[in-house]
This record gives C-alpha cells, sequence and structure tokens, in this order.
C-alpha cells in the first residue's frame, strides 16, 4: 500500500491534483488499519483521516479480488463523500493499474475484479445483505444516541463472516455517547 500511495495517487487540492503529502500521523493511521484488524480513530476536522482511508481503500480494491467495503456514516452525505474521495484517486490511477468498472454510482461502485464498495447511513438495517471484508464507520460520535446500538447489532453481523475483516471506526469527539464509551473502552484494554 505505501508504494501505491506515494507513486500513484493523486488527490484533488485547491492547486488541482497533486501527489498528497502524507503527513508523520497519517502515515500512523495507514499501519495502523493495514496492520490491524480493528481500530479506532480520533482525530480533529480536516486532517487527513477520511483522505488517508480513502487512498487505503483505492489500494484495498485495487489489489484484492471479491472483496467488499462498506462506508457508514451518521449521514449517507458524509458516507458519499469518502466514496468520492475513492473514486477521484481511482480516477487518477494509471490505466494499467487499475481494474475495469462494472458499476460507477454515488452509493457503489463494483469493479471487474469483483472487489464493491458500498455507502450507507448508519440506521438499524445499514448494509444488511453484504458480507463485508472491510467495514469503515465514520463520525461515530455523531450517531444518535438512540439509534447507535440498533445499528451497531446490525451491521457488525456483515463482517462476522470474515475472520480477517476489518473494522475502523473514526471520529471527532462530541459528548458523551457509543463514541465515547468505546474510545474508553479501548484505552482500558
Amino acid at each position: 500500500y505505501e508504494y501505491f500511495i506515494y507513486n500513484y495517487v493523486y488527490i484533488k487540492t485547491k492547486k488541482g491534483l497533486e501527489k498528497p503529502e502524507v503527513r508523520p500521523y497519517q502515515k500512523r493511521i495507514l499501519s495502523t488499519i493495514h496492520n490491524n484488524d480493528r481500530c479506532l480513530g480520533m482525530a480533529g476536522r480536516q486532517c487527513g483521516k477520511s483522505v488517508s482511508l480513502g487512498m487505503y481503500i483505492a489500494w484495498y480494491i485495487c489489489f484484492h479480488s471479491y472483496k467488499t467495503v462498506g462506508i457508514v456514516a451518521n449521514k449517507e452525505k458524509v458516507a458519499k463523500l469518502m466514496l468520492s474521495t475513492v473514486k477521484n484517486i481511482f480516477t487518477n490511477l494509471p490505466i494499467w493499474m487499475k481494474p475495469g468498472v462494472e458499476t460507477w454510482g454515488t452509493t457503489e461502485i463494483k469493479l471487474d475484479n469483483n472487489s464493491v464498495v458500498v455507502v450507507s447511513a448508519c440506521s438499524a438495517d445499514a448494509l444488511t445483505g453484504y458480507t463485508l471484508n472491510f467495514l469503515v464507520v465514520d463520525e461515530v460520535s455523531k450517531i444518535p444516541k438512540n439509534k447507535a446500538n440498533d445499528f451497531f447489532d446490525s451491521v457488525l453481523p456483515t463482517v462476522e463472516a470474515d475472520e480477517n475483516a476489518k473494522i475502523v471506526c473514526i471520529s471527532t469527539p462530541k459528548g458523551i455517547n457509543i463514541w465515547y464509551k468505546m474510545w474508553t473502552e479501548a484505552e482500558q484494554g
């Protein structure tokens, strides 16, 4: 993934299309995701966590066949933004590197290597029917308290079929909620 990111990824910036400046904390994010199956990441806004995940997901779907990535967020619009990042990175890869595209929608992309990325808002039936190999839950702290338990009860079984499935939960902090509980329990081991 590192060679892919440093040599082939371009992202849209204010200046146009550029190679990303991968900062040390983004390298830690990427390394943590790559080397662990369960990850929690807390960070402030606009620090590059979504771009980091987008780069990793683009690598994952290009170089792994028959994989399904689910991106879920407090609002579908937020999940679609991350999918848009993945699509922009994919679009700007060299033609010889990327698999063919079968579906290119606003809520799903499917490649001819049978890897898929789907998005959803957090709900009691989010991604029901999918077997995920990689689940990204963005802005966990913003999931309404009355929906959080039902959402996790619904989505976690989608990754249990794959013993090597990755789950990445990222968020900005916001009050005492399910994110706070997850974070403090993780810190306590």
